[in-house]
């Protein structure tokens, strides 16, 4: 197959990698040229996301990688400061607030925005902000809970003004996506010539270890995007691309686990220390051991500063794309 971003040939890694849903498998294909990892996006379908949203819905459910979202949604509103909320609880909302933070007024437009919590965030700092998402159950639950302008729209129908926006931001979304080429196409339009697109997305780091797929199982994620990914799609569309720092200094989550994963616990994928206690304790109770070690606050101290000041590698991209001049 070819890459779905640079388009040459990508070789087939892995035949049968478990998806998602139990029972499904997927090819996982790799381009050398941009470090991008990628399922064929025809096995992609969109669906899933209105059936995680409706699962979460049900009482004490919880669904693998989600469950956080439905949390934050749910405890937001009884926050007197719901952007510092966000930040502390989680890092990759950090570089939307340091984007922000003293900027006034912008018109945002969030796409991938769920149940609409930072767009409310957002809007809580005083700035105009629309949020738009594929699911009708994450965009009823925004409209019921947050008020405001959503939509249940895709990327095809992104039908906005061009020109329009002073920030367009997509968090943990462009992994998702069938087509990025349309998405970074549709966006840049959207943009004020002087605006920006930020992007979150997990972090393919250089592959040494034939570290092929380890981010969130197929067709949740369609992609594994590195800096190359993105180097790549700033040469083929002209744009200006910026990697932003990702040292959160209110995030109260560990980042020893990163550490450890990188020096001492190779059997474990990055991933896992994203799991719930729950999740990590039915999984390995090592891995519990670890979680409980590191929330401890002088254990965070010391880890982000390995973490931010030795190992330099993130595990979460965050990029600020623009148009050239």
């Amino acid at each position: 197959m070819k890459c779905l971003l640079c388009s040459i040939s990508s070789k087939t890694v892995i035949n049968n990698f478990p998806g998602y849903l139990k029972n499904t498998f997927f090819k996982i294909y790799y381009c050398k040229k941009c470090n991008t990892s990628f399922i064929d996006p025809k096995k992609v379908d969109e669906k899933i996301y209105e059936k995680i949203y409706s699962q979460l819905e049900r009482k004490n459910n919880s669904v693998k990688g989600y469950s956080d979202y439905n949390k934050y949604a749910k405890q937001i509103k009884k926050t007197l400061n719901p952007i510092q909320f966000l930040i502390e609880k989680d890092n990759t909302y950090f570089p939307t607030y340091n984007f922000v933070k003293d900027k006034s007024k912008l018109k945002i437009l969030e796409i991938g925005c769920g149940y609409g919590y930072l767009t409310y965030a957002l809007r809580k700092l005083g700035h105009e902000v629309i949020g738009i998402d594929i699911s009708k159950t994450a965009i009823e639950f925004a409209k019921n809970n947050f008020g405001g302008k959503f939509y249940e729209r895709n990327i095809e129908n992104l039908n906005f003004k061009e020109n329009s926006f002073d920030l367009i931001i997509a968090t943990e979304l462009i992994e998702h996506l069938s087509d990025i080429n349309l998405f970074i196409t549709k966006s840049i339009k959207l943009l004020k010539n002087n605006g920006f697109l930020l992007i979150s997305t997990p972090n393919k780091p250089k592959n040494n270890n034939e570290n092929y797929w380890e981010t969130d199982n197929p067709p949740v994620h369609v992609f594994w995007l590195s800096t190359d990914s993105f180097k790549f799609l700033g040469e083929k569309y002209n744009l200006n691309i910026e990697f932003m720092k990702n040292s959160n200094p209110y995030y109260k989550h560990n980042m020893l686990a990163m550490y450890l994963y990188v020096k001492f616990l190779s059997k474990f994928s990055i991933r896992d220390f994203a799991l719930s206690e729950k999740e990590a304790t039915q999984h390995n109770s090592k891995l519990h051991y670890i979680r409980i070690l590191t929330d401890l606050w002088i254990v965070r101290k010391i880890s982000n500063f390995i973490y931010f000041n030795i190992l330099r590698e993130n595990l979460n991209l965050s990029v600020l794309i623009s148009k050239k001049n």
